[in-house]
């Protein structure tokens, strides 16, 4: 899984403008996401769902109502910028142990900017 646009091309999106793809090996579990363009995020209810998840490492950039938002957080310690552009949103987690993808997605989905 990666954040970088190069890989885009590779990638297919399901019907709802998702591609889930998720790894285990004996250390660690990773979850990644990626949204379409037509995704948009709503800033305070995502930064309050980064903020929620006890994970080793979580990586992030997501098309917002606010702008485009670039979440790092390492162990807890999370810093936030905002960027110029973006082609898509994507985002990753990375745990120790396994996580339920489904409710994970779910909770996401929630975040969602609602269109008017």
């Amino acid at each position: 899984f990666s954040t970088d646009a190069d890989s885009a091309a590779d990638e297919v999106f399901d019907a709802r403008g998702v591609l889930f793809k998720q790894h285990q090996d004996g250390n660690a579990c990773s979850y990644g996401w990626v949204f379409s363009p037509s995704w948009g995020f709503s800033l305070a209810p995502l930064l309050q769902w980064v903020k929620a998840q006890q994970v080793m490492r979580l990586k992030a950039v997501m098309i917002t109502a606010d702008g485009i938002a670039a979440f790092n957080m390492l162990e807890g310690e999370l810093q936030l910028e905002e960027l110029d552009d973006a082609l898509d949103s994507r985002l990753e987690l990375i745990s120790r142990e396994p996580l339920d993808a489904a409710l994970l997605e779910q909770q996401l989905l929630a975040c969602a900017a609602v269109e008017e």
